[in-house]
């Protein structure tokens, strides 16, 4: 993709309640409690476009006081980027999409606006990014056996030094780090101006974890904890990845591979409610 493609926001109103229905008939548990929704969300957008489904998203929940007067059940805003043209995505859902999803989404009251085709190298922009700043560890040298592990806990696990030795490590300041990594030569985060805005941790449910049904799910955990693999409850890692919400100014480098980045989104799980990178003019909020 160059610089020139067509890149879109788009912007969808669902209704929380009928979608949350449309997600607890399923014949997979795509939504289970004590996990992140995203999984159900990636599932109704795929069930209304298809392999056209919009990502990165972020769904944004709207205070009362923004909410239409006549659909107050709307109580969350569904941004997304799209190559695809928002008139081929409602003809897709038009063709293809089952009544209820279709519903649930306001697919006809689908809002967008093309996102710019070009961006200047030293333009200087906020940005807002919800993002889950893990890295892979290989399990003894096997890729195969790899994990996921908070950014910020494996810093810590890569101190050589014993902990009253070694200098402090931030949490804020590895995931600045984490973050300028994905940036690339995309563009850099203006000194001073990161600030971690939000974090808590959440399990996020997987297609595999889905496929297997919340009663296997249980009795794998229950045998995981009796071997000694897994601890009760849900504390530290055991209680889910980091999800966090990064504020922040950037200075585009390379305007073609920031184009790139905005619509590629950050990190993983960008199917699932991840990693979409919201732009603002410096000096709003």
């Amino acid at each position: 993709m160059t610089s020139k493609s067509p890149l879109w926001m788009i912007e969808l109103r669902p209704d929380v309640q009928k979608a949350t229905a449309w997600m607890l008939e399923q014949e997979r548990d795509i939504i289970r409690p004590g996990h992140d929704d995203g999984y159900g969300w990636h599932a109704i957008l795929a069930a209304a476009f298809g392999d056209l489904a919009p990502k990165p998203f972020r769904l944004i929940e709207q205070p009362k006081h923004l909410r239409r007067r006549e659909y107050p059940e709307c109580s969350v805003q569904l941004l997304a980027y799209t190559l695809a043209n928002p008139t081929k995505l409602v003809d897709r859902a038009r063709l293809e999409c089952d009544p209820r999803p279709y519903q649930a989404l306001a697919v006809e009251e689908l809002a967008h606006k093309p996102v710019p085709t070009s961006f200047e190298v030293g333009q200087r922009l906020g940005f807002e990014v919800r993002v889950r700043p893990t890295v892979r560890q290989d399990r003894d040298g096997n890729r195969r056996r790899s994990r996921e592990k908070d950014a910020f806990l494996a810093a810590l696990d890569a101190e050589p030094r014993p902990r009253f030795e070694r200098p402090e490590i931030k949490r804020e300041d590895v995931y600045r780090n984490w973050l300028t990594a994905r940036f690339g030569d995309a563009a850099r985060i203006e000194p001073g101006s990161f600030r971690l805005e939000k974090l808590s941790r959440a399990m996020l449910l997987r297609p595999r974890q889905a496929e297997l049904g919340a009663d296997a799910a249980d009795s794998r955990r229950r045998d995981l904890v009796a071997v000694g693999l897994l601890k009760r409850g849900v504390e530290g890692e055991q209680g889910g990845s980091p999800d966090a919400v990064m504020h922040g100014s950037l200075t585009v480098s390379d305007p073609d591979a920031f184009h790139r980045l905005l619509a590629r989104g950050i990190g993983r799980h960008r199917a699932f409610g991840f990693g979409m990178l919201l732009l603002r003019p410096l000096g709003r909020r």
